[in-house]
């Protein structure tokens, strides 16, 4: 907090000129979106205000906090910011700025009551691609299979929220598979701590089955629902249960903010999980709030690198990388991810199918005999898709 406020000092600003949030939405091609109407409606609060929204989002998630507190303790954040340049100020203020644009975004998006637009995010922005280089030469492997990865997942959450309809068992795969590519990164570059804590991520991955924990009459209990979409939200949001959901998110927002912490410009690559609208939201909506959170900005960074005509980071004048915190935190994630699969392993063992009149809103929305046609057609033309582009 105390960089950020520092920054926003010398930079001698109060807060984001009028359109800046617009002019962003504009390098990627969603200005135009219908649900991006609001984006500058309200007038954009000052530096300070956008700081202490961040800062307080943070602070509910308890394995962030837990970390930050490890790492100022040992000393490892305290000369961060000593002397800053008005150029590296600059690129602070602009990771503030970018962080609120991500997380209105996503919001807009996600509470939008137009279902179509997830789908039209997508289509915008492979629209505004047409003509320009190659985009796939701007990326690292890790980041390329990310993308495709992640260009399969908001395909399939778009489908999903204009059908009213979500396969139970939705992220069953899926999330492990995204989470192993980062844990394979981690493991190759040394960071076994923090591949660790992914593996715990992935242990508790949603099943599609509604369960109960905690001995039979026992208060309270803990019900885990399968992914739906709830017919009386008319957003239609994908809402995705990992086990013990916010201990899972509370653990996946700080490993993967230890994970990015390995890039130059990690401030803009925590404003892709660590933003209001991700880890503010319901435990529930998380997955589908960081998925397009995450898309959003893998497109800003393929911009970014496209217009510098680089493969590396266009944010050059602060590189706050430091092993010893990279460390530190994998440390700080990896006791925190031996206390989850603790709670793991103990829920399991009074876990036990929950009653019908629990999952009234899941076993409503799989009633509809033809939905599971429609998403075996869908994924079908995914794969031929898949089969074309691997050609």
């Amino acid at each position: 907090r105390s960089l950020m406020l520092q920054s926003a000092s010398v930079s001698g600003t109060l807060g984001p000129d009028r359109g800046a949030l617009s002019a962003r939405a504009m390098e990627i091609g969603i200005d135009g979106l219908p649900c991006l109407a609001g984006l500058e409606s309200e007038r954009t609060p000052a530096w300070d205000i956008m700081i202490d929204e961040i800062c307080d989002t943070v602070g509910r998630s308890p394995v962030l906090v837990r970390a930050i507190e490890a790492m100022h303790g040992e000393g490892r954040i305290a000369s961060l910011g000593a002397e800053l340049s008005p150029a590296a100020a600059a690129e602070v203020v602009d990771a503030i700025e970018y962080a609120m644009y991500l997380s209105r975004v996503t919001d807009l998006i996600v509470e939008s009551e137009d279902r179509s637009s997830t789908r039209l995010m997508r289509e915008r922005i492979y629209a505004h691609q047409v003509g320009k280089s190659n985009f796939r030469t701007r990326l690292s492997f890790f980041e390329l299979v990310k993308l495709h990865t992640m260009d399969m997942s908001v395909r399939l959450m778009g489908h999903c929220r204009e059908s009213g309809w979500v396969n139970p068992a939705f992220g069953h795969m899926g999330i492990p598979l995204n989470i192993m590519e980062a844990v394979a990164v981690d493991a190759c570059s040394g960071r076994l701590d923090n591949a660790i804590a992914g593996l715990a991520l992935a242990a508790g991955r949603p099943t599609g089955h509604a369960v109960v924990y905690g001995p039979p009459g026992a208060e309270p209990e803990t019900l885990r629902l399968p992914a739906h979409v709830d017919p009386a939200d008319p957003s239609a949001k994908v809402r995705v249960h990992p086990a013990h959901e916010s201990d899972w998110c509370a653990l996946y927002t700080s490993w993967n903010c230890c994970f990015v912490s390995s890039y130059p410009d990690m401030l803009h690559f925590f404003a892709q999980v660590a933003v209001p609208a991700v880890i503010g939201a319901p435990a529930d909506e998380f997955v589908l709030r960081r998925s397009i959170a995450l898309y959003l900005h893998i497109w800003h960074t393929i911009m970014h690198r496209a217009t510098a005509l680089s493969s590396t980071p266009s944010h050059r004048h602060l590189d706050l990388r430091h092993s010893g915190i990279s460390n530190l935190w994998g440390r700080i994630n990896r006791r925190a991810a031996h206390e989850y699969l603790t709670k793991l392993r103990a829920s399991s063992e009074t876990a036990r199918p929950a009653p019908a009149t629990q999952t009234s809103v899941s076993m409503r929305q799989t009633g509809r005999a033809s939905v599971p046609r429609h998403l075996t057609a869908f994924l079908a033309r995914e794969r031929r898709k898949l089969a074309r582009s691997s050609l």
